[in-house]
């Protein structure tokens, strides 16, 4: 299994590398690669946020750096997760690419061609 996480804090990500994780990528049988936004980033302030269309609280991230970012992780047969509370149930696919993210209604429709599903990740004992 190959999983490719992309984040503006990859450095966070290097627990993934101990433990159970650690010793399945070891072994071959699971690949995580994490890749940094910021390497996508536009402008010279490496921006990949932006206020969000029509005013409002916050920032959303920028669509164009996620395409970036994304665009060259995809390949044939890979799927694009897109983690948000409102997707179905996370069951378990070969290749996958999580992205979370918040964007305004205005550019969904930018992200639109490259999101397959929205899924939700429930972390209880029940699930």
């Amino acid at each position: 299994m190959k999983i490719d996480v992309i984040s503006i804090f990859p450095e966070y990500l290097e627990p993934l590398k101990l433990s159970l994780l650690g010793k399945a990528q070891s072994s071959g049988l699971l690949e995580i690669n994490v890749h940094n936004l910021r390497e996508h980033s536009i402008g010279v302030h490496g921006s990949v946020d932006d206020t969000p269309y029509g005013g409002g609280a916050g920032m959303v991230m920028s669509p164009e750096v996620w395409a970036k970012a994304i665009d060259p992780l995809l390949s044939h047969g890979s799927e694009l997760i897109i983690l948000t509370p409102a997707g179905r149930k996370f069951t378990q696919p070969v290749d996958m690419i999580f992205h979370n993210l918040r964007i305004s209604s205005s550019r969904a429709a930018d992200m639109k061609e490259l999101m397959i599903e929205y899924v939700n990740i429930i972390l209880s004992p029940n699930s």
